[in-house]
């Protein structure tokens, strides 16, 4: 992705979105943007969730380069107990869209 794309990632999702971004194709910019929406609305089900702690991450995204495919790692920051049930269908669902989306799971 190119430098300003990344940048407005930032500021729309700073508690998922790095300069790791830069790696990724600039097509996936779409999907990208969908998927932090995704953890962003994610976040907002925690029955504790306030306005006030929006930025602290609920999962940490890192982007991998294996088998020379780009690939998305989501991992949980929050502890299993502190998820409900909806919570983790839905990140699953916007994991599986996301890598539809960008041919991952082709």
């Amino acid at each position: 992705m190119n430098q300003s794309s990344v940048n407005r990632l930032i500021d729309a999702f700073p508690q998922y979105a790095d300069q790791q971004l830069l790696a990724l194709p600039q097509e996936w910019l779409g999907p990208v943007n969908e998927l932090f929406c995704d953890l962003r609305d994610i976040q907002k089900l925690e029955p504790e969730h306030s306005p006030m702690n929006s930025h602290r991450p609920y999962v940490h995204v890192q982007w991998l380069f294996i088998d020379g495919r780009y690939a998305a790692y989501v991992r949980p920051v929050e502890p299993s107990e502190v998820w409900t049930g909806d919570q983790a269908l839905r990140l699953i669902e916007a994991i599986e869209r996301f890598e539809k989306d960008t041919g991952i799971a082709a």
